[in-house]
């Protein structure tokens, strides 16, 4: 039998999956040791951190015993330490590339790949930064703004360069730049007043306090955004894992994903 909660949770590990001690995101209490037939850990997207947390308050409503602890980060750090043997169950990222990565290495189980989200990409400036213009080549091509983009290597950053690229602006919007490790940086960049622009995905936008969407990129221009999720080849409990992975495409996820801004994926 599964350890009995309390009350329900949903516990966050700051980017590191491979530590035991946890901080509780949903309780503002210390966590505990994951590792118990009930513990599962999501490795998921930065920009899926606020939503993740009120479905696994959900979900561990429903069912006592479980608890869901969150490993947030860039995609691609989060695709690097369960190659290195991080305990993920399952791989929530935020493009197909890492877990494409993660499927060539025979890290995800079999036959439980599946596209959830889209999400769009936004161009956001700092609260008294005056924009001027109303196109990408205008926005970001003013002298001596700063602008804040994630590295490449992470989703949002490969999404805004391929986007950047088309456009032709690519290399003088990138001499301008400040390069962060993911989405959430770029958005505390921006509020924090060291860059005047960021780009980022509509859905943490949303969660701007001092910061605005001068920009919206249209879907029909914008790379193509998918989050796929997968339950990992090495989990410590694939039926959990597996129902877990179920509930994330249940209806009430569904409304929870919405209600932040994603699109949902049929």
């Amino acid at each position: 039998m599964a350890a009995i909660s309390t009350s329900p949770a949903c516990y966050l590990k700051e980017n590191a999956p491979s530590t035991g001690q946890q901080n509780s995101a949903a309780e503002g209490k210390q966590g505990v040791e994951s590792g118990t037939k009930g513990d599962i850990t999501i490795g998921a997207a930065s920009s899926l951190g606020d939503v993740l947390k009120l479905i696994g308050e959900d979900y561990s409503r429903e069912h006592p015993g479980t608890r869901i602890y969150l490993s947030l980060g860039a995609s691609s750090a989060i695709a690097r330490q369960i190659i290195e043997g991080a305990p993920v169950d399952l791989f929530f990222p935020a493009d197909e590339v890492q877990m494409d990565l993660l499927e060539r290495a025979g890290l995800i189980a079999e036959n439980t790949r599946v596209d959830l989200l889209g999400n769009q990409m936004v161009f956001i400036a700092a609260e008294h930064y005056p924009v001027s213009g109303s196109t990408p080549e205008e926005i970001l091509g003013k002298r001596n703004t700063v602008i804040a983009l994630c590295d490449p290597a992470v989703p949002i950053g490969n999404y805004a360069r391929q986007y950047l690229e088309k456009k032709g602006i690519y290399e003088s919007v990138k001499a301008g730049s400040v390069t962060v490790d993911n989405v959430r940086a770029v958005l505390a960049a921006v509020e924090s007043g060291n860059a005047d622009l960021g780009i980022v995905y509509r859905t943490d936008a949303r969660a701007a306090r001092s910061s605005r969407i001068v920009y919206s990129v249209p879907k029909e221009e914008g790379p193509k955004i998918v989050y796929p999720a997968a339950v990992t080849k090495n989990t410590r409990n694939k039926t959990q894992s597996d129902g877990i992975l179920r509930y994330l495409q249940s209806p009430q996820a569904a409304q929870r994903f919405e209600q932040a801004g994603f699109l949902i994926i049929k």
